[in-house]
């Protein structure tokens, strides 16, 4: 089975479209993947228990820490995962002051 994390959003929002969802559900998606760092796809609650149940059918999402993390001047951080075949994604998020 296919690490969620390992799939282009290309790929994402062709298994969303095939299954009746709306484009905007792979940035809520990704957003759990990327940004809140779900652990399971039970997590992913503004997503639908079907589409959660689907994804699980079709994917994994395995935990990955990162191998390398850096932070700017102007608090954006940065951090590069392993990827398959021994190539590396890399994250950015900008922190957001109040």
């Amino acid at each position: 089975m296919e690490d969620i994390r390992h799939i282009s959003t290309q790929k994402l929002l062709l298994f969303l479209e095939e299954n009746g969802e709306k484009k905007f559900r792979a940035g809520q998606i990704e957003e759990w993947l990327w940004k809140k760092g779900a652990g399971s796809f039970d997590e992913m609650t503004n997503v639908s228990k079907k589409m959660r149940e689907l994804l699980a059918e079709h994917y994994e999402l395995g935990r990955r820490r990162p191998v390398d993390k850096s932070v700017s001047k102007d608090g954006t951080v940065k951090y590069l995962f392993p990827a398959a075949e021994g190539r590396t994604v890399g994250r950015c998020f900008q922190r957001w002051y109040e």
